[in-house]
This record gives C-alpha cells, structure tokens and sequence, in this order.
C-alpha cells in the first residue's frame, strides 16, 4: 500500500492502538513539559498512561537521512522524557532505503537509542484495512540513564 498523509497516519495509529490496549485515546492532547512550554500530543490514553506521538518521515530521496526529520524525533524524545506515564511511544510510519531495504525507523533506534530511555520506537506500515497493518515494537521501554548515576 502507498503511504498516507500524516493526520491520516495519526487516525490510523489511534484507532489501532485503542483496539490494541483496549482503551480509548484523546487526539491531539495538551501536556505541561516545561515550566511555560506546553506539547500537544497526537495521542494520550484518557487514564494518561499511554503518550504516543506519530511520525511520517522518509529516506530523503529514497536513499539519505533526512537530518531535519532527525532533529525533530529527538525534540519529540525531549518532550517525552518530561511527562510520567507507563508507556511512551513514537510510532512511525516507516520507510525502507532502496539501496539496502534498511527500515527508516530501525535505523532511527541503531543511531539515536541511547537518547531513547523510557520510550518505545514502534513501525507501522498501513496496509488496505487496519486489520492488515503491520505493526511492529522495534525498540522496548529501557530504563532512565541518569536514574543509575
């Protein structure tokens, strides 16, 4: 299946976690993650215990990282690490590089896991029902680093 547009990828993520959990999701969810800095997350179980934010990204030119793309998904690991919640995720919809099929998101988690702490990276590639969507955990929660200093 052709990729989707990013808030169709954001439905499509809510409803398939909502199946998945068997709880339902607020879109688009106001959270405090600094002293005067709000983010509005794609997703946020109505328990508050699940915080998940949604990410269309590609190999630039089927080929190269996209840097832009980068910075951004460690900003969203920035405003992860700055609420309490059970679960943390980015759920990206992933791309594979042509020269080697290498998954965009696999290779988010190779380069940039020790950032990740607490969260989990997630790939999702829609398929022509919801039901058909391949899904799959790429990187579970670990623990915060600097909680063992």
């Amino acid at each position: 299946m052709e990729r989707v547009d990013w808030r169709a990828f954001e439905d499509r993520v809510n409803r398939y976690f909502e199946q998945y959990f068997g709880r339902s999701f607020f879109r688009e969810k106001e959270w405090r993650v600094g002293q005067e800095q709000v983010h509005k997350f794609d997703s946020v179980s109505k328990d508050g215990e699940i915080v998940i934010e949604c990410k269309s990204y590609t190999w630039v030119n089927g080929e190269d990282i996209p840097p832009a793309k980068i910075s951004t998904l460690n900003e969203t690991l920035l405003f992860l690490s700055r609420v309490e919640a059970e679960r943390k995720m980015i759920v990206i919809q992933d791309d594979f590089r042509d020269s080697d099929g290498k998954s965009f998101a696999e290779y988010y988690v190779d380069h940039y896991g020790g950032l990740m702490d607490d969260v989990e990276v997630w790939s999702y590639i829609p398929q022509s029902s919801i039901e058909d969507d391949e899904v799959e955990q790429i990187r579970e929660s670990g623990e915060v680093y600097y909680e063992e200093l």
